[in-house]
């Protein structure tokens, strides 16, 4: 069993201290910046506080990391800033270089802070010291590549290696209203937890509105507050802040073209908190009522109710995969239940999942090469599983951006349901196609009755 059993408890356990060092580097910026430790303090709380740091310090993500080592270039940098030693320069290149090795998204902060440096600096000398770590990235991509060529992880030559997700459809390439508003709603979700649970639950218990008033309330304390902020640029702190700005308008610009991603979105809250602590000094007492008002909400709507209920069938689905390898599966989550299965078995390639149609067409995949994929499943005495079909209807992005393509998908076919699961969100299908080669039309849904249900999930005792 070994010391740490369970792997993805740890991978948790690591991604908290991970936050924590975080929040360290945030700490040392503040310090460079001159604050008193009791706004640093305020600073850190409405930082650790915010949705997006929090929900990954307690999830099996790795964005934490390559923020964090952002975090400690930028903190070298505005130690460049104040003394003027090249080596924190190049110290701040070999940071912001390492974070883009571990995620490619950290390319626009190491891109702002060399923008900073070539704008502010004018000295060639710091401009190639920054920049000389950033051959780290061209010659480990060759090595791992050379390494691993001939291995399962690595298809195609290397530009496809490189850019994986892009190649292999991982990437949403649509381009139309939702990128507006969803990156709108994923911003503001950055910072406190929006989400259509929030109204699940308090349909289940009235109770659920108390931290939702005592965060209004103590939000409204905040801001009445007498003399709540005072400008504040001096010197070297106000290059620091421009360059910033940078990296927050480049990083939002490409979260845009993500359509809302919220992944890509953690570090804003980070950027924001640091460019608005550079430009005032704000009220110690409305910074600690802030900051309980994000710990308040987003413990009451985002952490809690993860913690004590799941509103996925994700296990349950990853079981049917795990006694049915040979069978396909057209998932909605299909990503989340590869991680799964690969934690739980060490498959690391599962060929017979398969993405949604719905996510199909918006990376630009062809419907057609779906279709012949299940024929050729169903001809040889296969299988084939769906959990796209009666979802619940919850506000969430998956609603947001259904255009009711996969129930156009599946009109041409006979589904069974074979297995169900009722949440706190409403009950979810598992169904089998059974027949196919029909014409478009509403999904012919063989039987309903009986329903062998998922195993229950456990809810709290107050939703009981």
């Amino acid at each position: 069993m070994g010391m740490f059993p369970d792997v993805l408890a740890f991978l948790k356990m690591v991604n908290a201290l991970v936050a924590a060092v975080c929040l360290v580097a945030v700490s040392r910026i503040f310090r460079q910046m001159g604050k008193d430790t009791l706004e640093i303090a305020g600073f850190l709380i409405l930082t650790g506080s915010s949705f997006a740091l929090w929900r990954f310090a307690t999830e099996n993500e790795t964005y934490l990391f390559p923020l964090a080592l952002s975090l400690f270039a930028s903190s070298n940098f505005i130690r460049y800033l104040n003394i003027g030693k090249l080596r924190y320069l190049f110290l701040a290149g070999t940071f912001g270089s390492l974070a883009i090795l571990y995620h490619q998204i950290h390319l626009f902060w190491w891109l702002g802070l060399y923008i900073g440096v070539i704008v502010h600096s004018r000295r060639w000398r710091a401009i190639i010291l920054y920049g000389l770590p950033a051959l780290l990235i061209p010659i480990v991509y060759g090595i791992v590549y050379i390494v691993l060529r001939n291995s399962a992880a690595i298809s195609g030559n290397l530009a496809h290696f490189i850019f994986k997700d892009f190649y292999a459809g991982g990437v949403d390439m649509t381009f139309d209203w939702s990128n507006l508003y969803l990156t709108g709603i994923n911003f503001v979700r950055s910072y406190i937890q929006v989400h259509g649970l929030m109204f699940s639950l308090i349909r289940k218990s009235l109770l659920y509105i108390i931290p939702g008033v005592i965060a209004s309330a103590l939000l409204v304390a905040a801001l009445i507050q007498k003399r709540l902020i005072t400008q504040r640029i001096r010197g070297e702190t106000g290059i620091f802040i421009k360059t910033h700005v940078y990296i927050f308008i480049l990083q939002l610009i490409f979260v845009f073209y993500a359509v809302g991603n919220a992944e890509f979105m953690v570090m804003l809250p980070v950027l924001s908190f640091l460019i608005i602590g550079g430009l005032y000094d704000i009220r110690k007492r409305s910074l600690y009522l802030a900051g309980a008002v994000l710990f308040i909400w987003n413990m009451g709507y985002g952490i809690l109710p993860v913690w004590k209920t799941d509103h996925t069938p994700h296990q349950e689905i990853m079981q049917w995969v795990e006694t049915h390898p040979s069978d396909l599966f057209i998932l909605m989550s299909d990503q989340h239940i590869i991680s799964k299965v690969y934690y739980s078995t060490g498959t690391e390639v599962l060929p017979n999942i398969q993405k949604a149609p719905e996510h199909m067409v918006s990376r630009g995949q062809s419907l057609s090469v779906l279709h012949e994929r299940i024929e050729g499943y169903l001809k040889s005495g296969r299988r084939v599983f769906t959990d796209c079909i009666d979802r619940p209807r919850i506000i969430t992005r998956e609603q947001l951006l259904d255009r009711g393509i996969n129930r156009e998908f599946f009109s041409r076919y006979s589904v069974l349901p074979v297995d169900s699961i009722t949440t706190v969100v409403g009950t979810y299908y598992l169904h089998e196609i059974v027949t196919g080669g029909g014409t478009s039309g509403s999904v012919r849904v063989v039987r309903l009755e009986p329903v062998r249900g998922f195993f229950s999930l456990p809810l709290p005792g107050i939703l009981r």
